[in-house]
């Protein structure tokens, strides 16, 4: 059975959620949820979300304290506060935030392209769209501006 899982680990921040530094956030889709666990205290629990159904990839912003997700049933990034308060739909598919530039950037498997939007969504630009086969994720390194990409041929 194969089971995605995406996770990001939080190591420093000033966070507000429910751990306050040392966590780290599990999309799981086979659980239909996105989990905190706190590296600390070995507690873990289910961020509780309603705008969720088939959770694949989960980044965090900790200059907002927010959690980015992409859903793959319903084809959208969507954002909210740690806590699971304030949910909204950004923009769509597989989300990496860049906490310098205060951007998302983003694959969509579907269109074959790679695409970054600002964070409240109000902007949306298509960077990649020729000689991509199913970009499944994105990681940014900020402070040097590198990109790594997942890619399925």
């Amino acid at each position: 059975m194969f089971v995605d899982l995406c996770f990001v680990i939080v190591m420093a921040g000033n966070c507000l959620g429910l751990a306050q530094d040392n966590f780290l956030l599990i999309a799981d889709s086979r659980e239909n949820g996105i989990f905190q666990i706190d590296l600390a205290a070995r507690s873990a629990w289910k961020i509780p979300l309603s705008l969720q159904n088939n959770p694949i990839a989960v980044t965090y912003d900790p200059l907002d304290s927010k959690i980015y997700w992409t859903d793959v049933q319903d084809k959208f990034i969507k954002r909210a506060n740690l806590n699971g308060t304030a949910e909204e739909v950004v923009n769509s598919l597989h989300p990496a935030i860049d906490t310098v530039s205060r951007l998302v950037y983003y694959t969509d498997t579907g269109l074959d392209i790679i695409a970054v939007v600002t964070l409240d969504g109000s902007q949306h630009f298509t960077l990649v769209t020729e000689d991509m086969s199913e970009p499944r994720a994105i990681v940014l390194h900020p402070a040097k501006g590198w990109v790594y990409l997942f890619i399925v041929n």
